[in-house]
């Protein structure tokens, strides 16, 4: 079992301790799967994940051609145990970052842990596909939001919660050059 360490930013909102992370592409094509790939399921898989399209294409495309690639974060949901948060105080004799480090520190998994995508998995399979067309890629940073699954009739209650509320309502905005796809 690997240690991992990763910075991040602990956060909450509702009932929900969450953690904001950045983590380099190679890093998520590593180390984050797709439901079905963490439990063998598919009813699972199909809960907490919609089937992937075609869209991954078009994505993986936009990130190999593109020298103005972006995209936006990728929910994961940590199975199999709860990573720990260790704050990070930093050096301040200015007072300068007086209360701007109260929420910096590092989040650690012993290794028993899987991540899975739980927003974001046409971005996860063409982060995974271009990383393995074009190595240097995987130096790139995205964003990362880390929750906690936890594999319980509760827990699975409420990831699916989160999922569908992420997903209630998704718009895909209007290309403004037709001949430009929106990724």
């Amino acid at each position: 079992m690997t240690k991992t360490l990763i910075p991040a930013f602990e956060a909450k909102v509702g009932d929900w301790e969450y953690f904001i992370c950045i983590m380099k592409y190679a890093e998520v094509a590593n180390n984050v799967h797709f439901a079905h790939e963490i439990k063998a399921n598919e009813d699972y898989s199909t809960i907490v994940q919609r089937g992937l399209s075609d869209r991954a294409a078009a994505i993986k495309e936009y990130l190999l051609k593109s020298e103005h690639r972006f995209l936006g974060a990728i929910i994961v949901a940590v199975y199999g145990g709860n990573p720990n948060y260790i704050p990070v105080s930093m050096e301040d004799p200015d007072g300068m970052l007086s209360g701007l480090d109260r929420q910096f520190g590092v989040l650690t998994f012993d290794g028993s842990q899987s991540y899975f995508a739980l927003d974001g998995q046409h971005r996860l399979k063409a982060i995974k596909d271009a990383v393995r067309q074009k190595p240097e890629l995987g130096a790139d940073d995205i964003a990362v939001i880390v929750v906690s699954h936890f594999e319980t009739a509760e827990g699975n209650r409420r990831t699916r919660r989160l999922f569908t509320n992420i997903n209630r309502n998704p718009k895909t905005p209007k290309p403004q050059n037709p001949k430009t796809p929106y990724i």
